[in-house]
């Protein structure tokens, strides 16, 4: 192992070394001795120099057992680190290893090492902020060296986007057959994918919402929504809608955030003028979360609300578990599937 190779990887390409570091049959006494006795000795030894020698404000023999003490907590540190993650792994789904946590700890701590050599000059200390990096690493390599599932498991990255496509449906409110209600939502629904995938076959475009989204800083809407209602804008265009009902796709897996299972998402929407209702219906996994966001002066009853959602999807349940559609592509769906002849009649 090269000592500048191994921090270059670390410092730019922090995923790709650490795999090549999990690869590695290392000891925590080889690492100790071939990359912390080196690494944890820069920022103690700058600050012996730039105390004694450069700002020549602290006594040299103060300063240099200070600085052989604090040399040696580095190592004391390290360890206790690496005990703590291999500890609480389990706890976080990961898989004990402490050969792996040493590793971790030891090379998490590289920046905060690294930057320690702005102590060489006492004006310069506090850049040791740039250490704070060693946290980043740490959240990269956790998931491999110690397999915490902190974002989403090994899955197949195709499977899963965040890809956000907009339609339209009728939803049957008057019918009182819930078979026929899904028939008809079935039905509606089916069209609207096809017209996407249509649509998707002839541009190749897809909407990424999520990374438009998170674009868009949250002071911006929020300055962009005061200007919409303080011009009266709001009050010239009359709202196209009452009520918003919504769902979002998410992963078919389960959801990890920091090392915990995800068992909720639940979405508070910003209701927009003239808008009092927001019903959202986020899916991940095999569980479904239902929102409801209401202005309580237009809305007052949202519990009902609610409990009439809960009651009518349980009918709608039971009614799929008799009807026996689902269980084969449609006539609909095996119409589409069809590859179709352009067709030159004028619409």
């Amino acid at each position: 192992m090269k000592l500048v190779e191994r921090v270059k990887g670390l410092l730019l390409t922090p995923r790709l070394e650490w795999k090549v570091i999990e690869q590695e049959a290392k000891t925590p006494s080889d690492l100790f001795i071939d990359y912390v006795a080196i690494i944890a000795a820069i920022p103690e030894v700058a600050r012996f120099v730039g105390q004694t020698l450069i700002g020549d404000y602290a006594p040299v023999v103060p300063s240099l057992v200070r600085m052989v003490l604090v040399y040696l907590l580095n190592f004391v540190m390290v360890y206790t680190i690496a005990c703590v993650i291999d500890q609480l792994a389990p706890r976080f789904e990961g898989q004990k290893n402490f050969d792996n946590a040493v590793k971790l700890s030891v090379y998490s701590y590289t920046p905060l090492w690294l930057a320690g050599i702005f102590l060489l000059i006492p004006g310069l200390s506090f850049l040791l902020i740039l250490g704070a990096y060693g946290l980043y690493l740490l959240w990269t390599g956790l998931p491999l060296l110690m397999q915490v599932p902190l974002s989403l498991p090994d899955a197949d990255s195709t499977t899963v986007d965040n890809q956000f496509t907009f339609g339209r449906i009728r939803i049957p409110v008057q019918l009182d057959d819930p078979v026929q209600v899904l028939t008809d939502l079935h039905a509606a629904t089916e069209r609207l994918n096809t017209a996407h995938m249509s649509d998707a076959e002839r541009t190749g475009l897809a909407v990424d919402f999520a990374t438009f989204a998170a674009l868009i800083p949250p002071t911006v809407v929020h300055a962009g929504m005061q200007l919409y209602t303080g011009l009266g804008l709001s009050q010239r265009f009359t709202p196209i809608c009452h009520g918003i009902a919504s769902t979002i796709s998410g992963p078919p897996v389960p959801v990890y955030c920091a090392g915990a299972k995800v068992v909720g998402m639940h979405t508070a929407a910003p209701l927009v003028e003239g808008c009092g209702l927001n019903i959202t219906l986020i899916s991940h996994g095999d569980v479904m979360d239902l929102s409801v966001c209401v202005c309580p002066d237009n809305v007052p009853a949202v519990n009902d609300i609610a409990t009439g959602i809960v009651d009518s999807v349980g009918i709608l349940v039971a009614a799929a578990q008799e009807s026996p559609r689902g269980e084969r592509p449609s006539v609909l769906t095996q119409m589409t599937s069809h590859t179709q002849k352009p067709s030159h009649a004028r619409h």
